[in-house]
């Protein structure tokens, strides 16, 4: 599978991150140092230790890489999560964030899966 290809599996936006970057080697250099990005894992386990702080700066942290490779999907729902997490906001209940993580989840488990069907990995 091409990067375009896979930009298409993972409800990302190919032309969006094609401007940013310029040239799609360096596109595909991100987007394979993706696989290795920890705010995923940072995120679990912060909420797995109830601590909101670090859990709020782990999606942050994720959305953002997520609105730099262009993967709308991805961070669209981190997006939510992030706000429902801000500091100085009423905290969401337990069941709001569990339903959050879990598109989260489903969305950061299809963008791992596209990226590993590139041609190259």
């Amino acid at each position: 599978m091409n990067l375009e290809e896979v930009y298409n599996e993972i409800n990302g936006d190919y032309e969006d991150v094609l401007k940013r970057l310029r040239k799609p080697e360096l596109v595909e250099k991100f987007v394979v140092k993706f696989l290795n990005d920890i705010s995923y894992d940072d995120l679990i386990k912060a909420l797995d230790e109830e601590n909101m702080e670090n859990a709020f700066r782990a999606v942050h942290t994720l959305k953002g890489v997520c609105l730099n490779l262009s993967f709308v999907g991805l961070y669209k729902v981190s997006n939510e999560l992030t706000e429902m997490l801000r500091p100085g906001k009423e905290l969401a209940n337990e069941n709001e964030i569990n339903e959050m993580v879990e598109k989260i989840t489903a969305e950061y488990n299809l963008v791992k899966k596209g990226i590993k069907q590139l041609d190259n990995n």
